[in-house]
């Protein structure tokens, strides 16, 4: 989600919409040429429009909605960062990155960026994976996510476990990884093969 939009409204019992007030956060700002004014007279247009085609109750639905992603996306950052925190290995720079690369993953990945956060959260605090293995095994994750069929989550919790040596889980689901491997590459060399097994499974929502 590269940018952001805030809207403050009320919606009465007879239809009538008011705009608080609009805030716009982009990506890039020399991109933003629109004044807040602009863009909520732009706005309200659009609204006015839609409620128009939707009625209030669907409006109301999306309004909360959209309250509910703008919560699931902050406890999935939070989260991210309590467990960062706990392992010490945050830092403000540490964070940046990660809810970057949760964005960048999901134009093609097919995942949300809190879907993506919520696993990361999990590979973050395992001793084996390292800051520079972290853009790898998150993708790994995603893929191996589509090939099981599982959450991101349960994916992670499995590759956090395959870190440890631990690969019992992934033979039973059909990945099973060279026996002298993790003792003579460790958990990168593990990844590897794991990503030759189950990689480009996102590949199709590019």
């Amino acid at each position: 989600m590269a940018s952001k939009l805030k809207i403050l409204l009320e919606i009465d019992d007879k239809g009538k919409v008011k705009i608080d007030g609009v805030t716009r956060s982009v990506k890039d700002l020399d991109k933003s040429l629109y004044s807040v004014t602009s863009t909520a007279k732009l706005l309200k247009g659009a609204l006015l429009g839609t409620i128009a085609v939707l009625g209030i109750s669907k409006i109301k639905s999306a309004a909360s909605a959209w309250i509910d992603l703008s919560a699931a996306q902050q406890l999935a950052e939070r989260e991210l960062k309590a467990a960062a925190i706990s392992v010490e290995k945050y830092s403000g720079t540490f964070h940046k990155g990660m809810l970057q690369m949760a964005k960048d993953m999901e134009r093609y990945s097919g995942y949300t960026d809190q879907a993506i956060l919520r696993g990361m959260k999990y590979l973050v605090v395992a001793e084996g994976i390292t800051e520079s293995l972290m853009p790898k095994v998150s993708k790994v994750m995603l893929d191996f996510a589509r090939f099981t069929g599982m959450e991101t989550e349960g994916a992670a919790k499995l590759l956090v476990k395959a870190s440890m040596g631990m690969q019992g889980e992934l033979r039973r689901l059909g990945v099973v990884v060279g026996a002298s491997t993790y003792t003579m590459k460790g958990f990168a060399g593990v990844l590897e093969e794991i990503s030759v097994m189950v990689g480009g499974q996102t590949k199709m929502y590019t």
